[in-house]
C-alpha cells in the first residue's frame, strides 16, 4: 500500500511539472536599506560599555546586488549567485567644551559661533559575492509568484575613508590602513523573501519585486557571535529568452 502511494504521488508530481510552462532564466538587480546593530563596526568597545549610537549617527547599510537566477528543470525550484555592493556611513559633529586660558586663567570659549568645532563623515564601501537556492510559487493568471531564496554570503570593506570638516577647510584620509584583509572580511547566511509582479496584464519579460531582507553576519577576526541584519527594498527582474 505504501508503494502504491508513493507511485501515485510521484505520478501527480511528475504531471504538475510537465503542466507547467518552461521556467526562464532571469537576470535580476535589487536595492535594500538593512539596519545593522552597532557591533557590526564597534565589537570591541561594546563588550566594554561603550554605545557608539551616543556618539555617532550611523546610517544604514545600503545594498545593491546584481544576479542571476536559473531554474531547475519545470519545476519551481531555482539557484542563485549575486555581486554585492554595499555602502554605509558614520557621522559625528563635536564641539569642545569652555577651557580655562593656563596662562591668565580666565574662562574662554572654544567654538564661538555655536556651530561644532569639528564633523566628521566616516565611508565604508564593500564588495562581494553570495549564492543560493530556493523555490518561486508562481500563479501564471495574475503574473505574480512569491520567491523564497536562502543562501551564503560574503563581502569585504575595502574602501574606508574618512573626512573631516573644521573651520579652517576639510580634511580626508583613508582609516585603518595597517589593517589585516579578515579584519574587514565578513560572512554569514541570508534569506530574502520576495513578491514578485508583473504591471502589465500580459505576460511580460520585465517583473518587479518587494522584498525583506535578513541576513545573520559573522567577522572573520572577531569572536563575538553574529550581527543581525534586517531590512527590505526593490527589485526588478528580466526574462532572458
Amino acid at each position: 500500500m505504501k508503494k502504491l502511494t508513493l507511485l501515485l504521488a510521484f505520478i501527480v508530481f511528475s504531471l504538475s511539472v510537465k503542466a507547467q510552462p518552461p521556467q526562464k532564466t532571469q537576470l535580476t538587480f535589487d536595492a535594500s536599506v538593512v539596519y545593522h546593530p552597532d557591533n557590526y563596526f564597534f565589537g570591541y568597545v561594546i563588550e566594554q560599555g561603550f554605545s557608539p549610537r551616543k556618539t555617532y549617527d550611523i546610517l544604514p547599510l545600503f545594498t545593491s546586488q546584481f544576479g542571476i537566477r536559473d531554474f531547475i528543470g519545470r519545476s519551481g525550484w531555482f539557484y542563485e549567485g549575486n555581486l554585492i555592493y554595499n555602502y554605509t556611513q558614520l557621522q559625528a559633529a563635536l564641539s569642545f567644551p569652555k577651557q580655562i586660558d593656563p596662562y591668565y586663567g580666565f574662562v574662554y570659549e572654544t567654538s564661538s559661533s555655536g556651530t561644532p568645532d569639528i564633523e566628521i563623515r566616516e565611508h565604508y564601501h564593500s564588495l562581494g559575492l553570495s549564492a543560493g537556492a530556493g523555490y518561486r510559487w508562481r500563479n501564471q493568471k495574475q503574473n505574480r509568484s512569491f520567491a523564497l531564496p536562502i543562501g551564503i554570503k560574503s563581502y569585504n570593506t575595502l574602501w574606508r575613508k574618512s573626512t573631516s570638516k573644521t573651520s579652517e577647510g576639510k580634511t580626508s584620509r583613508k582609516l585603518y590602513q595597517d589593517a589585516k584583509f579578515e579584519d574587514w572580511l565578513y560572512y554569514g547566511i541570508y534569506t530574502k523573501p520576495s513578491f514578485e509582479f508583473s504591471l502589465s496584464k500580459k505576460r511580460s519579460a520585465w517583473n518587479f519585486a518587494l522584498f525583506a531582507d535578513a541576513s545573520l553576519i559573522w567577522n572573520a577576526s572577531s569572536d563575538l557571535g553574529p550581527s543581525l541584519f534586517l531590512g527590505g527594498g526593490l527589485g526588478v527582474r528580466y526574462e532572458l529568452h
